[in-house]
């Protein structure tokens, strides 16, 4: 990041104020300098009132890694360089702007902030953190399950017959939502191998549907609903959700 010093203001700034336990209104003035001082006495440097790039690549060294589940000023740091609400305790949505961040940094897509993490978000050449907020903005991805690079791969837990192409439809669509939102790399292929994995898989009766309550809990949704309401469902697709759908015999299917 930037240096900082009086009249500085924006994100930076309330990232730093959080560190150092002053008012994080996002405006360096004199108790924020004050504190910086303060902080650079501390540590034997010079009390310029100036957060310097170096200072920023001290503190990332000591910052300690995040994962759902921690809490604490760190936590207030990382949710405000985010732009995600900041209440110091990470969750689901931290986790998937985290994500979201590890995407656009070229990072490993872990949901967790590890000192890596830190030193690339506050090194001087950092990119803004994407913001996420959950609903769809471009067009979603379409995988087919009869696609060839997946299509006659085995999903069952007992038997051949049973393939991506005539039995992972659940997988499939579940895959279009995870590569659209959160990670472009996966396929049906990864989808219906964590299905059969975890246990969603069902012995003759495709995918149960709590594997879709399982996949959005994994990778960081800020929201899921299941529902048997169509009124839910254009509401939401009306907000810019994504929708898997499960229904009986139709012009689509056979089965269903």
């Amino acid at each position: 990041m930037k240096a900082l010093k009086r009249k500085s203001n924006g994100t930076e700034v309330r990232v730093l104020q959080f560190f150092l336990g002053v008012s994080a209104d996002g405006i360096f003035g004199t108790k924020t300098e004050a504190a910086v001082n303060n902080w650079k006495e501390k540590n034997g440097m010079e009390k310029d009132g100036v957060f310097s790039e170096s200072d920023w690549n001290l503190i990332a060294a000591q910052m300690p890694e995040l994962k759902v589940g921690s809490r604490g000023k760190e936590v207030k740091m990382w949710q405000a360089f985010l732009g995600v609400d900041v209440d110091g305790i990470f969750g689901t949505k931290t986790r998937a702007s985290t994500r979201a961040y590890q995407i656009a940094s070229k990072l490993i897509i872990t949901g967790i902030v590890t000192k890596d993490v830190w030193k690339m978000a506050f090194s001087a050449t950092a990119a803004p953190a994407p913001k996420t907020s959950g609903t769809n903005t471009k067009k979603p991805v379409d995988y087919k399950q009869y696609d060839s690079r997946w299509g006659s791969v085995k999903y069952s837990t007992h038997t051949k017959s049973q393939t991506i192409k005539n039995s992972g439809c659940g997988p499939t669509s579940m895959a279009d939502i995870v590569a659209t939102w959160w990670d472009k790399n996966v396929t049906p292929r990864e989808l219906c191998a964590l299905s059969v994995q975890k246990g969603y898989r069902t012995y003759d009766s495709g995918t149960a549907w709590t594997f879709f309550r399982y996949c959005a809990e994994k990778y960081g949704a800020s929201k899921f609903v299941q529902t048997t309401s169509v009124e839910t469902l254009k509401n939401a697709l009306s907000n810019g959700a994504l929708a898997v759908v499960s229904f009986g015999p139709s012009k689509w299917t056979k089965n269903g």
